[in-house]
C-alpha cells in the first residue's frame, strides 16, 4: 500500500502504521519503507511506545530495526504539519530524557498499564 500511494503520502501530514512478521511485512523490511520511501516524501517515523514514548528512526536507523516484531511506527510531515512535527519531536526527547526510568507492563492502582 506504502509503494503505491507515494502522491498521497507527498499529501499527508500524519501516519501511523503496525509493523510485525504477517501479511506483506514478511518479505519486506522496515528499512525498504521507513528508511527509504517515507523520509523520500518527507517523513520523520518514530517508534510509537506506550505512555506516549516515543523514539526517533529517521535519522537513527539501526539494522536490528529490520527484526520483525509487532509495533506501532508513527510518521509525519514537517512541511505539512509543523506544529505536530514539533509536539512529536519534543516527545521524543522527553523519552530520552526519561531513560532507564521508562518502565513497560507496570500496572497502576487501577489495574491500567502505565
Amino acid at each position: 500500500v506504502l509503494e503505491g500511494g507515494v502522491g498521497t503520502l507527498q499529501r499527508t501530514k500524519y501516519l501511523e502504521l503496525e509493523y510485525n512478521w504477517r501479511g506483506p511485512w514478511m518479505q519486506q523490511k522496515l528499512s525498504d519503507s521507513v528508511a527509504i520511501l517515507l523520509e523520500e516524501v518527507g517523513m520523520i517515523c518514530y517508534w510509537a511506545g506506550v505512555a506516549g514514548n516515543l523514539w526517533r528512526i529517521t535519522g537513527c536507523w539501526q539494522d536490528h530495526y529490520d527484526l520483525h516484531f509487532w509495533s506501532n511506527v508513527a510518521c509525519v510531515n514537517p512541511d505539512l504539519a509543523p506544529e505536530l512535527a514539533a509536539r512529536i519531536e519534543e516527545a521524543f526527547l522527553t523519552t530520552l530524557e526519561a531513560g532507564y526510568d521508562i518502565h513497560y507492563h507496570n500496572k497502576s492502582t487501577d489495574g491500567r498499564i502505565k
